[in-house]
């Protein structure tokens, strides 16, 4: 069990006081960093110290009310870092929500600075491209790279060319195909990062009708989806 401080009540107070152990997460709004990039949530968590009766403590942790909290990683709390504090279920469940929007928040802020690197740096370009491609089953690039290069040879009777170092940004980074030389369409491009505006009148080649179904529901009337593998 994690230990509690209490202080002693004066001689004619019979309540002692639980001082350290205890402890409730809150979220705050940020008021510190003043660009977006700086804190992708706008608020901050923190755990704080709850200061409570003995008493009431002790009813507490025999009702389940209170219960043992071992974080991954220590608890500052008041210049002091705690490995184990006592906290209520829902102040357990906020906190780790709230974990896990902070998790998700620093990736995605990790995402749009690659992405906006990957405008000017070829690295950061091959590191987004290829990042989305490894998202495909193992195998299925491979097969659908082969399958859009037979098409484009039935459709346009030409050998058509792969561009994956151009700007990830501006093809969803899916993989751009030419024919003679000029952009005939896009390989496996990110939904969430397309578009429409830079892609038109493109093919788009994706390996499933679930990914082809997904991608219509935002195209243009008339945008060509094609799903090349079973």
């Amino acid at each position: 069990m994690p230990s509690i401080v209490v202080t002693a009540p004066p001689t004619d107070d019979p309540d002692w006081q639980v001082t350290a152990g205890p402890a409730f997460f809150e979220i705050e709004e940020c008021y510190v960093h003043e660009k977006p990039w700086q804190c992708p949530l706008r608020k901050h968590g923190f755990w704080h110290h709850l200061e409570i009766k003995l008493s009431t403590f002790v009813r507490q942790v025999v009702e389940g009310g209170v219960v043992v909290h071992r974080p991954t990683e220590q608890i500052h709390m008041s210049g002091c870092s705690w490995s184990e504090v006592w906290s209520s279920p829902h102040h357990l469940a906020v906190a780790a929500r709230f974990g896990e929007d902070e998790r998700e928040g620093r990736q995605r802020q990790a995402r749009e600075n690659l992405e906006w690197r990957a405008r000017k740096s070829p690295e950061a370009n091959r590191i987004l491209v290829k990042e989305w491609q490894e998202n495909l089953p193992e195998g299925t690039w491979q097969a659908l790279h082969s399958a859009v290069v037979e098409w484009i040879r039935a459709e346009t009777e030409k050998e058509p060319s792969f561009r994956p170092h151009w700007v990830a940004w501006n093809w969803a980074c899916g993989v751009p195909v030419c024919v003679d030389g000029r952009p005939y369409g896009v390989i496996h491009p990110d939904p969430s990062k397309v578009d429409w505006k830079l892609l038109t009148r493109m093919v788009i080649f994706v390996a499933s009708d679930t990914a082809r179904q997904t991608l219509l529901r935002s195209a243009p009337e008339g945008t060509r989806v094609v799903a090349l593998l079973p």
